[in-house]
């Protein structure tokens, strides 16, 4: 059996424990952001204050983002990024790697 991924552990705990639709989907948006903003400090020269700031910005808009998610017809829901899965491809041949797992 293949490992499943992270989206489906999660969304399947979320329906083991009955939490909605809505209110997890505004908990796995912002641990994205979280991690995102959290790269980004590592990455360039962004302290601490500015990434709560970021985040504290981003945590505004969050709520109408996953509303205007939750509203779209399943065609128009897509995950087309080429360029980022070949940089994730030759990130993890890189002799020196920002983050190592």
């Amino acid at each position: 059996l293949q490992q499943p991924a992270f989206p489906t552990i999660y969304s399947v705990s979320a329906l083991c424990w009955e939490i909605s639709l809505s209110d997890m989907l505004h908990a796995y948006a912002w641990s994205f952001l979280e991690n995102q903003v959290s790269a980004v400090m590592k990455t360039v020269p962004l302290g601490q204050v500015a990434g709560q700031r970021i985040l504290s910005e981003l945590a505004m808009t969050l709520p109408a983002l996953v509303d205007q998610a939750m509203q779209l017809p399943d065609d128009d829901i897509q995950n087309f990024c080429p360029a980022l899965s070949i940089a994730g491809c030759r990130h993890e041949t890189q002799y020196s790697r920002l983050f190592r797992s």
